[in-house]
């Protein structure tokens, strides 16, 4: 800018926050840390908006600092290096690149690359049954005994939670969405009526169609450290779910099949 004498020679003159820096090349050579990583060390190397300066952060899932890397500068040619050796926080969601003005001239939102996007621990099935068997019987227009299903099903059930602090409540839940049914050529439909039992809390009752049943429910709790905590249900539902078929008439030959869906009721947390 040149100095004036006179200010009517001035026309406009805007006055604006300044550009956020700009992050042009980024070369990772020293590797970044894997999810289960206890520690960690890597290079970074390339070109930024000169002066800017740069810094590694772990961010959580709210992209709230967690841990923040040394300062490096970028040089009047753009270039920059950038070391960085620590211990890995449990929380960890993302690894970034920050690039930011030194003061006063920090801006309130840095730029960032994204370096490592992982991400936030959820509560989830991590296995849920895909079919139950429960073999041939005789055909009787008598009630059956009540069967437990055989070990040919697929009825693994667990439940992972790797959330960090507080975990929720939460409670897994099984709804019949339709009960015992064959359907013989060119006949009607044939349906079993209350035939899957739920045993629980001492009582067998019939399942009914669309009215869920609670398997197992936790209480919320604190967590010191970030293991992940898995429940296994599959012994207490072998011993909950179970089939009684009813008195009466059934078609030979024709398979029966029921559809349970299995729910997972969360809390905040």
């Amino acid at each position: 800018m040149n100095s004036l004498s006179n200010t009517k020679s001035v026309g406009q003159f805007h006055v604006h926050d300044p550009l956020p820096p700009e992050i042009i090349t980024l070369d990772n050579i020293g590797g970044l840390p894997a999810d289960d990583a206890q520690q960690f060390a890597f290079k970074l190397n390339g070109t930024a908006t000169p002066a800017s300066e740069l810094n590694g952060a772990f961010l959580n899932a709210a992209d709230q600092s967690l841990l923040d890397g040394p300062m490096a500068t970028a040089a009047s040619n753009q270039t920059y290096q950038y070391e960085w050796q620590a211990d890995v926080p449990t929380e960890q969601h993302k690894i970034v690149l920050e690039a930011n003005y030194p003061a006063p001239y920090t801006l309130a939102n840095p730029t960032r690359k994204i370096l490592k996007d992982l991400p936030p621990p959820e509560l989830a099935f991590l296995k849920a049954p895909t079919h139950f068997e429960f073999a041939s019987m005789p055909l009787t227009n008598s009630q059956s005994p009540i069967y437990s299903y055989d070990g040919t099903s697929d009825a693994d059930l667990m439940i992972s939670d790797p959330r960090n602090g507080t975990r929720g409540d939460w409670a897994v839940q099984v709804n019949l969405t339709k009960q015992f049914t064959a359907t013989p050529a060119n006949m009607p439909a044939s349906t079993l009526n209350d035939a899957l039992i739920w045993t629980k809390d001492a009582q067998t009752t019939p399942l009914q169609l669309n009215v869920p049943q609670q398997l197992f429910s936790k209480s919320s709790y604190s967590l010191g450290a970030s293991t992940p905590d898995v429940e296994n249900l599959t012994d207490l539902l072998k011993s909950t779910l179970q089939a009684q078929f009813p008195a009466g008439p059934k078609d030979a030959d024709v398979p029966y099949t029921a559809e349970l869906e299995f729910i997972l009721v969360t809390a905040p947390y």
